[in-house]
């Protein structure tokens, strides 16, 4: 009997790690009107990570990636449409990557990818 329960949780243990390998990259997209955000929570592995991130209109689109305790842990808040943010994570965790849209007066949509 613990030899069957040994096998089975090797087995899910394989499952779970292909699954994890297979979500490396999810592709992101919105609307947003003026000083307004999405956010988007996603679990990252260890190793470099990056958010790229392309508006369309006039809005000023920034990026804050925030970690499982909910620390910032990089941000792109400059003052254009194409925020990109690249960082290194010692362990795996779920991460909060919120893209804001800073602007007072101009919506903005955008599309991008967090790898």
């Amino acid at each position: 009997m613990n030899k069957m329960k040994k096998i089975v949780g090797i087995a899910l243990a394989l499952t779970l790690t292909a699954f994890a390998l297979a979500q490396t990259a999810w592709t992101i997209r919105g609307g947003l009107a003026p000083q307004t955000f999405h956010y988007y929570d996603v679990w990252l592995g260890a190793g470099m990570h990056e958010v790229d991130v392309l508006g369309q209109g006039f809005g000023d689109l920034d990026i804050y990636v925030y970690d499982n305790r909910g620390r910032l842990i990089v941000k792109d808040d400059m003052l254009d449409n194409e925020p990109y943010v690249r960082f290194y994570l010692p362990s795996g965790q779920t991460m909060r990557v919120v893209v804001e849209n800073a602007s007072w007066n101009y919506a903005a949509s955008y599309t991008g990818i967090i790898r």
